[in-house]
C-alpha cells in the first residue's frame, strides 16, 4: 500500500503533486469559461501553445536531437498537441465542465492500464482490473445520463476521445522513456510552430478579445496548465516516486466538480455525483491507495508542507529530467 513519508522532501513533493492537481482540475473550469465567452476552441488552442512554446522552448531541445527524437516528438504531438486541445475544448461546447473532469483523467487511466498491460508489459493485477471496471461504470453512468440529451453525449464522447489522446502520449513517454517536462516542451514548441500561419492570421482578433479573458485564457493555458504544473509535478514524481505522485491525480475529478460548482454555478445531479465517486474509487483501488496516515495528520502536514516546497522551488531541482 501507498504511504507518504513525513520527511521534509516528501512532504514538499506531497504539496507539488496536490497543486498540480488543482491546477489541472482549474483547466475544464477555465477553458469552459473561455468557451462561454468570447473565447472559441480554436482560439483556446492557439493562445496555448504561442505562449506555452516560448517558455518551455529552453527545455525542448538543450541538446542536438537524432531522427529518432524528431519522429518521436513529432508523435507525440500527434496525440497531445492541438488535435487534443481542440477534441477537449469542443467538447465543453456541448456538455459541462464537471464531465470533462471526470471523464478525460478516468479515459486516460483506462488507456493507461490497458496499454500499460499489452504494450509495456505491466501485469493487469486483480486491483487494476477491478479499479478499471469501477471507473468505467463511474464514465457510463455519466454518459448513460446524457443520452437523452444529444448535445452532452457529443461532448462525453469528445471527452473520452481526448482521454485517449492524452492516454496514447503518457504511453508513449514511458515506452520511450521520456520525462513529463521534456515530452510536453517538444509538444508545445512544435505545436506553436505547426499553428504559426493560424496564429498569425488570428492574432490581432485575439489581441482585440476583452483584457480580463484574454488575461485568464493566457496565464492558466499557456503558463499554469502547461508550464507550471508540469514542473510541480515532475518535482512530486522525483521526491515522492512516480507512484505515490500519481495518487494525487486522483484529487482532479472532485476538484473540477467543486470548482464547477463555485465558479460556474453548477449543479451536479446524481449521476455526477454517482460518477464521481464510482471514478475515485476506482482510481484508489487501481492504484492501491492508503491515506489514512495523511487524513489523521491533516492541515498540519500541509502547513509543512508548504514551507517546505517554498523552500525547494527557491533552488529548483530539475535532476528528475532526461537531458535528451
Amino acid at each position: 500500500m501507498s504511504h507518504l513519508n513525513e520527511d521534509t522532501p516528501s512532504r514538499a513533493g506531497l504539496l507539488a503533486g496536490i497543486t498540480a492537481a488543482v491546477i489541472w482540475g482549474g483547466w475544464p473550469i477555465v477553458t469552459a469559461l473561455g468557451v462561454g465567452g468570447h473565447f472559441p476552441p480554436l482560439y483556446i488552442t492557439l493562445i496555448r501553445f504561442s505562449i506555452a512554446g516560448l517558455i518551455l522552448l529552453p527545455f525542448a531541445f538543450r541538446t542536438r536531437l537524432s531522427a529518432k527524437d524528431w519522429s518521436q516528438a513529432l508523435a507525440l504531438t500527434m496525440v497531445a498537441g492541438a488535435g487534443y486541445t481542440l477534441t477537449t475544448a469542443e467538447g465543453l461546447v456541448f456538455a459541462p465542465a464537471s464531465h470533462a473532469g471526470l471523464i478525460i483523467p478516468s479515459t486516460v487511466m483506462i488507456v493507461g492500464l490497458v496499454a500499460g498491460h499489452f504494450v509495456l508489459g505491466d501485469r493487469l493485477s486483480w486491483h487494476r482490473i477491478a479499479g478499471a471496471l469501477l471507473i468505467l461504470a463511474g464514465i457510463a453512468t455519466l454518459a448513460g445520463s446524457s443520452l437523452g440529451d444529444g448535445k452532452s453525449f457529443i461532448g462525453d464522447l469528445l471527452f473520452m476521445a481526448g482521454g485517449i489522446l492524452w492516454g496514447t502520449f503518457t504511453v508513449l513517454m514511458k515506452r520511450w522513456r521520456l520525462n513529463a517536462l521534456t515530452a510536453t516542451a517538444r509538444v508545445s514548441v512544435l505545436s506553436g510552430l505547426l499553428l504559426l500561419p493560424v496564429t498569425v492570421s488570428h492574432w490581432s482578433t485575439i489581441m482585440a478579445l476583452p483584457v480580463g479573458e484574454l488575461l485568464l485564457q493566457g496565464v492558466w493555458q499557456g503558463v499554469m496548465s502547461s508550464v507550471v504544473a508540469v514542473i510541480l509535478f515532475g518535482h512530486a514524481i522525483a521526491t515522492l516516486g512516480a507512484g505515490r505522485a500519481s495518487v494525487l491525480n486522483t484529487a482532479t475529478p472532485g476538484v473540477t466538480l467543486l470548482l464547477a460548482i463555485l465558479v460556474l454555478g453548477a449543479e451536479p445531479g446524481l449521476p455526477e455525483w454517482l460518477g464521481l465517486a464510482l471514478i475515485v474509487s476506482g482510481m484508489g483501488t487501481a492504484l492501491k491507495i492508503s491515506v489514512r496516515p495523511l487524513a489523521r495528520r491533516g492541515w498540519k502536514t500541509l502547513a509543512r508542507a508548504g514551507k517546505a516546497l517554498s523552500d525547494a522551488l527557491l533552488k529548483p531541482d530539475y535532476s528528475w529530467t532526461i537531458h535528451k
